[in-house]
This record gives structure tokens, sequence and C-alpha cells, in this order.
């Protein structure tokens, strides 16, 4: 299924399932909340993908990212994120075996930030063998963390796979 808008988007995210993929045309989304995608269950064999059409192409901008809550075996890949970083681009809550991949993170910063700013979040006792791999991180102007694992299990002391490569 392709999508073309925020609005087709958070409508196909509803309707997601095992094995489903949602392919995000080219263009610019502009959020004013952030996108959530929750309590979606792929399997190793069917995993959810969530795929720009084009690596790239489709640039989430606005107030937010996204917001994965309580999902397994589901794949995040493609997008370019400049959203406000005073909200993250991602944020995995409670989720297991999902990835993040071969995403932009270009966050809008300001020099003297007004809260936290991380721009991925790994987060909740559940989580655990996530990936966060294969991402470009950009114009980081304050010198925090890009990733924030919290809550880690004593099968994933990290929260985020080892085996990640984040080019920063």
């Amino acid at each position: 299924m392709t999508v073309g808008s925020l609005a087709e988007l958070e409508r196909a995210i509803r309707g997601l399932g095992p094995g489903m993929t949602v392919l995000v045309s080219d263009g610019t989304y502009e959020t004013k909340r952030p996108i959530r995608i929750e309590g979606k269950r792929g399997t190793a064999e069917a995993p959810i993908i969530l795929r720009t059409e084009h690596r790239g192409g489709a640039t989430i901008g606005g107030a937010a990212g996204f917001v994965i809550r309580d999902c397994e075996h589901l794949v995040l890949e493609g997008s370019v994120f400049t959203n406000d970083a005073d909200q993250q681009a991602v944020q995995l809550v409670n989720c297991r075996q999902v990835r993040v991949t071969r995403n932009c993170f270009r966050l809008s910063e300001c020099a003297k930030p007004r809260h936290w700013e991380h721009w991925v979040i790994v987060d909740g006792t559940r989580s655990g063998q996530n990936r966060v791999d294969h991402n470009r991180f950009k114009r980081k102007v304050v010198r925090r963390s890009l990733e924030r694992p919290t809550n880690p299990s004593a099968d994933n002391p990290s929260g985020i796979s080892p085996r990640r490569a984040c080019r920063c």
C-alpha cells in the first residue's frame, strides 16, 4: 500500500498487520503531534514494514516524529527527520524486535536547548532486542546523546542491539 499524505499514513497505520508493507511517497509530511504506532505485531517471518518509496525521499517535519509503543517485528526505514528537536524523532516504548534503519536525522535544534533533545529513545521495561542501525545523524548542535536507551534488561543490557552501525 502506498500513502501520499499524513492522513493516509495514519489510516494505513491503524490497519497494519503481520507481513504488511506501507510505502510512504516522496514529499514532506508536517506533523502537529507525534505519529503513533501502537500494539502492532508482526512476526519474524512476516514483519510489518513502514518504508519510504525512495530512501531519503520522504521528510517528517513539524512538531514531532514517531512514537512506537508495544510493537514487535516492525521496521521503520528510509525517512528524513527534520522535526523540532524538543520532541524525539523516534521513540520506542516497550517494543521488541523493532528496527530503525537507513534514516537521516537532521532535527531542528536551538543553540541553547529548551528540553532534553534526544533524537532516538528506546524506553520501557519490556523493550529489548531492538536495532538502530545504518542511520545518519547530521547537524547535531547540542552536545548530548543522539540515542538514549533506558530500562535495560538482562538479555539486552543497552536496550539497543550492539550490532548497530550509526554513522554520526
